[in-house]
C-alpha cells in the first residue's frame, strides 16, 4: 500500500512537471501563432500599399497618354 502511494506520488509528480511544460510549451507556440499573424498583417499592408501606388502610377500614365482614334469617333 505504501508503496502504490509512493509510485501515485511520484506519477502526480510527473504529471505535474508535464502539465507544466505542456504549458510553457503553449504560451511559446501562442506567442509564435501572434507574431505570424501580425507578419501577415504587415504583409497585407505592404502589398495594398503597392497596389494602390500601381493604381496611382497607371492613372497618371493614363492622363498623359493622346486621345486615341477610336476617341474623337465615339
Amino acid at each position: 500500500m505504501f508503496r502504490s502511494f509512493l509510485l501515485m506520488s511520484r506519477e502526480i509528480q510527473e504529471n505535474r512537471r508535464d502539465i507544466t511544460k505542456t504549458s510553457s510549451d503553449l504560451e511559446q507556440l501562442e506567442e509564435r501563432v501572434r507574431d505570424l499573424a501580425r507578419q501577415l498583417q504587415e504583409e497585407r499592408h505592404r502589398r495594398e500599399k503597392l497596389e494602390l501606388k500601381l493604381e496611382n502610377t497607371l492613372m497618371r500614365f493614363e492622363r498623359r497618354l493622346p486621345p486615341g482614334r477610336g476617341a474623337s469617333e465615339q
